[in-house]
């Protein structure tokens, strides 16, 4: 008589943990352009470990005040999620400019053609702060995590390299926050 064992090989989900607090800043995005002199410091985009999300638009801009809307904790969990999917949680700079350096000399070597930035810098900052944060298939934890990415001219640089995902993946997370930003629940408070 032969007998089978089934093991199970469902993946653990990732753990993200954070004060369920109204102080407590689980995700902030920003977009800042080198031409903007004296450019608002505020972050346009901050979500709340109580669901709370701000949505601050600078006096320079047509949309000027603050809005929010609420999130569920669940979906504070799924953007989460989303965000690591797309790496932004792993996300390295020094890897990012390893793979442009290789593109660059790749397309150098091609085609002998050296291309220039914008002239209008643009910087997207998004940080992530946890009190804790267990990627899946992990039993550790990894606490007091803090994660800031910081990227110099995203989109131009996502178009010019369609071929680097780290760039890629980053354009859908920015997009991802950037959805809040007019979302249709916002409610001006400011």
């Amino acid at each position: 008589m032969l007998s089978v064992l089934a093991i199970s090989t469902q993946a653990q989900a990732s753990v993200f943990d954070y004060p369920r607090d109204a102080s407590y800043s689980v995700i902030e995005y920003s977009q800042s352009h080198d031409m903007i002199l004296n450019a608002d410091p505020l972050p346009m985009l901050r979500i709340y470990g109580n669901g709370r999300v701000l949505v601050h638009f600078p006096a320079y801009m047509k949309r000027a005040g603050d809005y929010e809307m609420y999130l569920a904790d669940i979906e504070i969990q799924q953007l989460l999620s989303s965000l690591e999917q797309k790496g932004i949680l792993k996300f390295s700079n020094s890897k990012l400019a390893q793979i442009k350096k290789q593109a660059i000399a790749g397309r150098l070597a091609e085609s002998g053609i050296v291309l220039s930035g914008p002239s209008d810098n643009s910087r997207s900052r998004l940080t992530v702060n946890l009190n804790s944060y267990t990627p899946g298939l992990s039993f550790i934890p990894q606490y007091d995590y803090k994660k800031e990415v910081v990227l110099k001219n995203l989109k131009y640089d996502a178009q010019l390299y369609p071929g680097i995902s780290e760039l890629q993946n980053a354009v859908d997370a920015e997009q991802e926050l950037q959805n809040f930003l007019t979302h249709r629940d916002l409610i001006k408070i400011k």
